[in-house]
């Protein structure tokens, strides 16, 4: 139990200051990626929104969960020149979170449920790794 409260308030600390947005993003959200970082750092976004990625750089960028986390695949979520992401759905069922890419949805395994039933996902660019992180949030509204 001691460890779960840590990882929530962790994952509350650790977005905190880079949450700016008063309003969820409620359709069709969208973030920017570069070899600088992501825009928004931290999407908020309602329960079953989409969300797809676009380059403000230029380059190739593959996007993958923290943790090996199924949920979000460089495979289907890549992005660069030639046009953006795959849509990716975000949707609270039960205590989970689910994302759909394609028809297909899997488990967020990784996704920290927060005490109100909302949920934080942390990912970063298998291309670069160090520059770009960031976090959904997926409020339970």
């Amino acid at each position: 139990m001691k460890h779960a409260i840590w990882t929530i308030g962790l994952a509350l600390i650790a977005i905190a200051p880079l949450v700016t947005a008063d309003v969820p993003c409620s359709a069709d959200c969208e973030v920017s990626g570069g070899a600088q970082g992501y825009l928004p750092p931290v999407l908020v976004m309602s329960n079953g929104a989409d969300v797809h990625w676009v380059t403000n750089d230029g380059g190739p960028h593959a996007n993958t969960a923290a943790f090996s986390d199924p949920c979000i695949s460089p495979d289907q979520v890549s992005f660069g020149p030639n046009g953006g992401s795959a849509d990716v759905r975000m949707d609270i069922v039960g205590s989970e979170l689910q994302s759909t890419i394609n028809g297909s949805t899997v488990t967020c395994t990784g996704a920290v449920a927060l005490p109100d039933g909302s949920f934080v996902l942390h990912y970063f660019c298998v291309l670069h790794p160090t520059q770009m992180k960031a976090a959904l949030l997926v409020l339970n509204d």
